[in-house]
């Protein structure tokens, strides 16, 4: 049972990510909240510093 929440809430949050990037303009250079092919440690890209800023401010 909790394997198949888990495998629901990463299907969400990977939803929410690719509608989440689509609001985001093009300029910040944001493909998706987790780009491992770009980068390989840290934020990276202005929009994932600014959401990981926020969320540890959570």
């Amino acid at each position: 049972m909790t394997h198949h929440l888990y495998g629901i809430e990463a299907g969400l949050a990977w939803k929410h990510c690719n509608e989440f990037s689509k609001a985001v303009p093009k300029e910040y250079d944001f493909c998706s909240r987790i780009d491992q092919y770009r980068r390989s440690a840290g934020s990276g890209d202005m929009v994932n510093t600014m959401l990981n800023y926020g969320y540890s401010l959570l």
